[in-house]
């Protein structure tokens, strides 16, 4: 390095950290000591939270749990007419949007939460006067809005939060509480799923559960067989106008393979899972979660008084200092 560049060379500078003093410090003696005066608080915070624990415990009510096992049918279909699209599209010709393909058992999922399952389920049953007899006038027909001091009191807080108000029950009223009541469980170490409802009456949830499920799969079938017809009536159509050989072939295979999979496609055997346990009512009804009930209110007011606490010593060092 020459001179000059030496002389050039920027100089750094340390420049000490800044010293902490007492003042910018909690003594932890003084902070232990008024923990210790004041664990009375935290003590009896926490008996206040275990005793808002055994409220929801005295009001839990135990409900009746219907259940059914089922194993997910893989969709192999994207894979098995991969071949035979893939010389179809050498030709120019495409078959359906190229997408992700979703699984049957997803579809299920969805289907079971849709407005279309809640739509067909109140066609056949009245499912929404079931539901919600409470609003329902038998006698003239017609929904009826709730009254008393406490819906009034909820409709306010609602407006006042710009919530939506009552409306009366629909097809998404429908539709929402089948979302909320049918629960979806993966079996641990296995491929299976345990689909549940839980209701204080057994009898009903066996059959909410029952319905709900296969009028799902059903919907499933039946939007299999328009698609599928209307595959073939296009694969048809193109078969009619096409000259060349090869891709006659093409079209044909794609026909047979329409035609395999409406033929394979059993009325009696379910659609989109197979059936390993039929629904079914449990012996034993819904129990509340002591863990979750007791104790999480009971350290969550505890760790409040812990932390009021901590502020009380605080401020109080603050005014011993002006």
């Amino acid at each position: 390095m020459t001179e000059s560049q030496e002389q050039q060379a920027p100089v750094v500078q340390l420049t000490a950290a800044p010293e902490v003093t007492g003042d910018a410090v909690v003594d932890l003696r003084y902070l232990f000591t008024v923990w210790l005066k004041w664990l009375w608080l935290p003590i009896f915070l926490a008996s206040v939270g275990l005793y808002d624990g055994y409220r929801d415990i005295q009001a839990f009510t135990p409900q009746a749990v219907a259940s059914i096992i089922v194993a997910p049918i893989g969709d192999t279909s994207n894979s098995a007419a991969t071949g035979v699209t893939g010389i179809a599209e050498q030709f120019g010709f495409q078959f359906g949007p190229r997408s992700t393909s979703v699984s049957t058992f997803l579809r299920l999922k969805m289907m079971l939460r849709s407005v279309v399952l809640a739509e067909k389920l109140q066609e056949q049953h009245g499912l929404l006067q079931i539901l919600f007899a409470g609003s329902w006038d038998e006698a003239a027909q017609a929904w009826v809005r709730p009254t008393g001091a406490d819906f009034e009191q909820d409709q306010r807080r609602r407006e006042f939060f710009r919530q939506n108000l009552w409306s009366p029950p629909n097809y998404e009223s429908l539709a929402n509480y089948l979302s909320g009541a049918l629960v979806f469980e993966v079996i641990s170490g296995s491929p299976f799923q345990k689909i549940t409802v839980s209701h204080g009456d057994g009898e009903f949830a066996l059959w909410l559960l029952t319905t709900a499920y296969f009028g799902a799969d059903e919907l499933l079938r039946e939007q299999a067989k328009v698609e599928s017809a209307i595959k073939q009536a296009n694969i048809e159509a193109k078969l009619a106008v096409e000259t060349n050989v090869q891709f006659q072939d093409a079209l044909r295979g794609l026909l047979v393979m329409e035609l395999g999979r409406e033929i394979t496609r059993d009325e009696a055997l379910p659609y989109a899972a197979r059936i390993i346990e039929p629904p079914i009512i449990n012996n034993q009804r819904t129990e509340p979660n002591i863990q979750r009930v007791l104790g999480v209110p009971a350290v969550a007011y505890a760790g409040g008084g812990f932390f009021l606490t901590t502020l009380i010593a605080v401020f109080r060092r603050e005014r011993r200092k002006t």
